[in-house]
């Protein structure tokens, strides 16, 4: 019955032949796999021809679903080009909203099925529109269902009482079986019931229902999107078939065939109902013990579908049930040598998810040894890209991508099979996930061979160049923002001429929004604002693809905040709220605001020097979390951007505003996590570091011994840091009081007995505290002072590292101390002061030369 059709040429022929090829339930073999895949090829090319190769295509993927054999993405590809071209003609019964819906349901079936093929779908579309435009009318789509005429011809038989009129249940079947991608299981069954009325009432044998007819119900209902019913009908189904045949005594043309019991396990994976699975499995089990009745048998195809339902919700014990079936099917075969009884690609492919999937530490060694083994177990199975890519993403979960990245160079160097898209990027993500610059490194060096093996796997370049920009958008430089804003360009270019997979998404621009927000360069924030606009414009004609985000406005409101350019503040507050008035216009969610866009340009009107503006964002974004938008909460990062904000501002109070903050994040931290930490209250020591006040030195050790006091009764995040003490430092010395050279002395070595160390800190604090000796009043022990802080430095520098040694800051600072000592030791020591630098590789600037000479023309006018 398969390969008759291969025989007749000529199209009617060929439409009678697919319906019988429809209306099968027995698997097909490889070879008539491969006349199947010719023959929706065939309809693919045939104007016309799209219902048939969507409803042929529908009949692989069941096929495949049950482990038969295995599609990839070009055959969808080629249904979706075959019915864009029929619809665009007006040939085509099926509507944009039918043929999408069909794909989804050919995607359940198949999950590993990307179904990229949205572009081809909305460009048929807008061809369509532009030819109705042009034609002044709208061009008439039939939507005849098969399943309605055929129950149309029953009850007119019925009425007539014509059995000629009547189609046979051949011809039904072949229409159930067409009518599988409409989703339409309520009226196959209630076609179904008419079948049973008629024969019950008149004893037409020639439309009683069969097996076939319930198989290709029960598909129906699994393929069903209406997950809700699809087990309770499959076994209802099932059970009414086991009914009728017993009530006809035992007809072979309705015994229940394995086909039956595989669809049920499969309504129960689908539903994650696995206790119902289990009991199903038990049952065919026990009764092929028992009965050795064949449609019992639980082959390697009934295990791979229940270890499939087993791999839906695998949990600890999950791996203990697969392996007994796996063990108890291996002794099996070893019993007899029945082929039936080997296993099928798909159940392994269920076994090490389920390994994988069930939390157990050793789940991704486990898969690799049922890796390892396959080819040594019955069947001599070779492992294929599922087998291994379920292992790399194993490895991946396990976090360890450099045993997921050694099986992918194995298989690009001395496999034939070769690593598709999802391997590498399981790899990709893993080590990006560590956000080191190896890893980073390790990323790219993937990236760039999965482009070098490109056109030999099923490595596709939409995917691998999102994570090229991605990677890119990572880095500072503005190259690295043009090459990825130029690989969106590029990639129109080529979806333009037909390269669909090249579709530019919300994640490739938002990726390349990240870059420029990155960049260093004086027209980052015009060019990100730039690409925003174009964005936009392209979703507001249609492009779907391209919905914006949050995200998207936030990099530009922060490429806005690191400018650093006169208008950044407005133009900042422009994007965001034009981000406010696009959401509540067009009622997108996507552009929810949360605290990373209010961060953002609470930190653009904080660095534009406007600490009123800033705060009045902060009370924005309080006030908004207050009426519900829990995603806004305020936290101390805002909160330490106001800080900031006002401290860096020259504006008077500045002190008083900042000391208010705090105690306002001290009240709300009772309710929010907003209580001062460290970062607090290093940005108010720094703004009193820059303050006029006579008192600003004392407020600043006042938010010092705060912060030690808060962090010895147990609030870790106040742990005083080099960056506190540095500025305590800065701000006594600034400060000029007499006793400023003891109290910064002190502070210093409370520095240095940390633990953990800035070096930068450090030579700025040294520094600081020498220039203070340098400048204090009383000069007899200022040199000393000095010169003893520069043997202390260098002692640290010795035990803690170089980069602890002293810079050419503290060197001049100590020449400076050594050129207002007395005139009689201000040469000499200024000579040891030299020998010591070019000892240590300290080179003098400018600025060092010129107090260096000082010291020796007064020598010379004396």
């Amino acid at each position: 019955m398969h390969n008759h059709f291969l025989a007749e040429a000529d199209k009617s022929n060929r439409k009678e032949a697919s319906a019988r090829l429809l209306s099968a339930t027995k698997p097909f073999s490889r070879l008539q796999w491969r006349e199947a895949i010719r023959t929706l090829e065939w309809w693919t090319n045939e104007n016309g021809g799209s219902e048939l190769s969507i409803c042929i295509f529908a009949k692989l993927c069941e096929q495949e679903s049950k482990g038969e054999n295995e599609l990839d993405e070009t055959l969808a590809k080629k249904v979706a080009q075959s019915w864009a071209r029929d619809f665009v003609a007006g040939v085509s019964t099926l509507s944009v909203a039918e043929f999408s819906r069909q794909l989804k349901i050919c995607q359940e079936a198949i999950p590993s099925l990307r179904m990229d093929v949205s572009a081809i779908i909305h460009s048929a579309n807008a061809k369509r529109q532009t030819q109705e435009r042009s034609q002044g009318e709208k061009l008439a789509i039939p939507n005849i269902s098969l399943l309605e005429e055929m129950e149309s011809k029953i009850e007119k038989s019925q009425i007539q009482d014509d059995p000629s009129v009547c189609p046979d249940v051949r011809t039904i079947n072949a229409a159930i079986s067409a009518s599988l991608s409409f989703d339409e299981p309520e009226l196959a069954e209630r076609v179904l019931t008419r079948m049973w009325n008629i024969n019950d009432c008149r004893q037409w044998q020639k439309i009683r229902p069969n097996h076939i007819t319930y198989h290709n119900i029960m598909v129906s209902w699994v393929k069903t999107c209406r997950s809700t019913e699809r087990a309770v009908r499959v076994e209802r189904l099932l059970q009414q078939l086991k009914k009728r045949h017993s009530e006809h005594h035992y007809d072979k043309g309705l015994t229940p065939q394995r086909q039956h019991y595989i669809l049920a396990l499969s309504a129960y994976s689908r539903d994650g109902d696995l206790k119902r699975a289990q009991a199903l499995f038990d049952y065919m089990l026990k009764s092929f013990t028992l009965t050795r009745e064949i449609s019992l048998k639980p082959t390697g195809k009934v295990c791979a579908v229940y270890l499939s339902a087993l791999s839906r919700k695998p949990d600890v014990t999950a791996p203990v049930l697969a392996a007994a079936v796996v063990h108890n099917l291996f002794e099996r075969f070893h019993d007899n040598m029945d082929p039936d009884w080997l296993p099928t690609p798909q159940m392994y492919t269920s076994y090490m998810k389920i390994w994988i999937d069930s939390g157990r530490p050793d789940g991704a060694q486990q898969a690799q040894k049922i890796l390892d083994d396959m080819s040594t177990k019955p069947g001599n199975l070779s492992p294929n890209i599922m087998h291994y890519g379920a292992v790399i993403s194993g490895w991946c979960k396990a976090d360890e991508p450099d045993r997921a990245e050694s099986i992918v160079r194995f298989l690009c160097e001395k496999t034939k099979v070769k690593p598709d898209i999802k391997c590498f990027l399981e790899v990709v993500k893993a080590w990006s996930s560590r956000n080191t610059s190896e890893a980073n490194k390790r990323a790219e060096k993937l990236l760039v061979l999965m482009k070098e093996i490109e056109g030999t796997s099923g490595t596709e370049r939409s995917t691998a160049t999102l994570d090229i920009m991605r990677i890119l958008s990572r880095s500072i430089k503005g190259g690295d923002a043009q090459r990825s804003e130029d690989i969106i360009h590029r990639m129109q270019s080529q979806y333009y001429l037909g390269h669909s997979s090249l579709k530019a998404t919300t994640e490739h621009y938002n990726a390349a929004l990240g870059a420029w927000s990155r960049s260093n360069e004086f027209e980052s924030p015009d060019r990100a604002e730039a690409l925003l606009l174009e964005m936009l414009e392209r979703f507001d004609h249609g492009d779907n693809d391209l919905s914006p985000t949050e995200q998207s406005f936030t990099s530009v409101i922060t490429c806005w905040g690191r400018s650093n350019r006169e208008e950044a503040g407005l133009r900042a507050q422009a994007v965001f709220d034009g981000m406010q008035d696009r959401r509540d216009q067009q009622h997108l969610s996507s552009l929810c605001v949360t605290a990373a866009s209010y961060s953002a340009l609470i930190m653009a009107w904080a660095r534009a020097g406007e600490p009123n503006r800033a705060e009045i964002v902060l009370q924005e974004m309080h006030n908004d979390y207050l009426n519900g938008n829990k995603a806004a909460e305020p936290n101390q990062i805002v909160f330490n951007a106001t800080i900031n904000a006002w401290g860096k501002s020259q504006r008077k109070g500045r002190e008083k505003r900042v000391d208010q903050i705090i105690r306002l994040m001290q009240q709300l931290g009772d309710l929010t996590e907003v209580r001062p930490d460290i970062v607090t209250f290093s940005t108010a020591i720094a703004s009193c570091m820059r303050s006029e006040l006579s008192n600003a030195h004392e407020l600043a050790e006042s938010y010092l011994d705060e912060a030690k006091r808060l962090y010895a009764e147990g609030d870790s995040g106040c742990k005083p840091n080099s960056m506190c003490y540095g500025a305590v430092i800065q701000a006594i010395v600034r400060g000029g009081k007499s006793d400023a050279p003891l109290r910064a002395e002190k502070y210093l070595t409370e520095m240095i007995s940390q633990s953990e160390l800035d070096a930068k800190q450090v030579q700025m604090a040294f520094a600081a505290t020498i220039s203070s000796w340098a400048h204090a009043s009383y000069q007899s022990e200022n040199v000393l002072k000095a010169e003893a802080l520069l043997d202390t430095m260098t002692a640290f520098g010795s035990k803690r590292g170089q980069q602890f040694l002293p810079g050419l800051r503290v060197y001049t600072e100590v020449l400076i101390a050594i050129s207002k000592s007395e005139p009689r030791i201000r040469a000499k020591k200024a000579t040891a002061l030299s020998q010591s630098m070019q000892a240590n590789s300290i080179f003098p600037d400018e600025i060092c030369e010129r107090i260096f000479n000082a010291c020796f023309i007064r020598k010379r006018r004396r």
